[in-house]
């Protein structure tokens, strides 16, 4: 499992319970986003691979065209709410995507939530009162950072609703 580890770029955990769950980013490499379990942080299993194919997302990041290198699936989320999974994440070309699955899965087809380029870095959220909200950085646009009010299943964002919330420089 190290050497599995090692191929992973970015990690994302979430617990919930006793359990463990990651996420990796899989940049052009099908299939994607690789969700990971474990009961130690030591020891992990796969339990599988949410994006089954990335065409799904554009046929741009079909392997036969080769050509969207360190594209495709950046930094993602994942989050557990009411007894699902949620599982956001940005392509920097293609926008913001969403998932759900319950534990045992399968998981939904991909929903599009904002098909704008120039987006990464993603995180979503329920308040107490069960209102959702999510955070995206506008990296074409100087890393500004955005709060959205988001539907409560996480399907769609109010892209009206934008909040600056922190505008950087990389």
């Amino acid at each position: 499992m190290k050497h599995l580890l090692a191929l992973i770029f970015c990690v994302y955990f979430s617990r919930i319970g006793e359990d463990y769950y990651a996420i990796s980013s899989t940049f052009q490499f099908s299939p994607g986003m690789t969700l990971l379990h474990s009961k130690d942080l030591v020891n992990w299993e796969i339990c599988s691979n949410i994006i089954d194919d990335l065409t799904q997302i554009s046929e741009s990041l079909n392997w036969t065209r080769m050509d969207r290198y360190g594209r495709g699936v950046w930094a993602g989320t994942l989050r557990h709410h009411n007894g699902r999974f949620y599982l956001f994440f940005g392509t920097p070309d293609e926008g913001y995507f969403m998932t759900s699955a319950h534990p045992e899965g399968p998981w939904e087809p991909l929903t599009p939530l904002l098909a704008e380029a120039g987006w990464d870095d993603c995180t979503a959220m329920w308040d107490d009162n069960g209102k959702a909200y999510f955070v995206g950085t506008h990296f074409a646009d100087g890393y500004k950072t955005y709060l959205f009010k988001m539907a409560e299943d996480g399907k769609s964002i109010n892209q009206k609703s934008a909040v600056l919330i922190n505008s950087g420089s990389g």
